[in-house]
Order: C-alpha cells, then sequence, then structure tokens
C-alpha cells in the first residue's frame, strides 16, 4: 500500500503548476494532498516496516536490522496518534 500511495502521489505532483503560493487558488488543493498523504504515509509506516523486517530479502538472504541511519532520517516523524490529538 505505501509504495501505490507513493507512486500515485508522486504522479500528482508532476502535474503540479509549481506556481508562487499567491498565484495558487485559495485553498490549494495540492497542499490538502501533500497533508492526506503524509497521514497515511505515517499510518502505514509502522505496518509496511514491520513486513519488510520479517519478509524482505536480498541476494543474501534475510535484510539487516533497520540501522541508525534510518532511525535518525525519520526522527521528525510525529506518529499519527500524536498528529490526531493536536
Amino acid at each position: 500500500m505505501r509504495i501505490l500511495l507513493i507512486h500515485d502521489y508522486r504522479r500528482a505532483v508532476l502535474k503540479d503548476p509549481l506556481l508562487p503560493q499567491q498565484l495558487l487558488p485559495d485553498p490549494w488543493a495540492g497542499a490538502a494532498a501533500r497533508t492526506l498523504c503524509g497521514t497515511i504515509y505515517k499510518t502505514l509506516l509502522p505496518a509496511a516496516e514491520g513486513w519488510v523486517d520479517r519478509h524482505a530479502q536480498n541476494d543474501r538472504g534475510p535484510l539487516p536490522p533497520v540501522d541508525q541511519g534510518f532511525r535518525q532520517r525519520f526522527a521528525s516523524v510525529r506518529p499519527v496518534a500524536e498528529l490526531q490529538a493536536g
């Protein structure tokens, strides 16, 4: 699901006219789409990463455990429960 979400979102982003904020209609649908995509992505993140941890392999067998680089990259991603709480 996460891969399909990002695939569809990227297709939409490629159609973005990249106009300055003051030239976009208010409200600009692109802002809502970005927020919605982020919320769905964050909701899927734990289950998607859990699936990868359990099933993904490369040519040498199971993938190694998640490293600190991944954790640091996504350290600023607040859990969905926090986002919904405000």
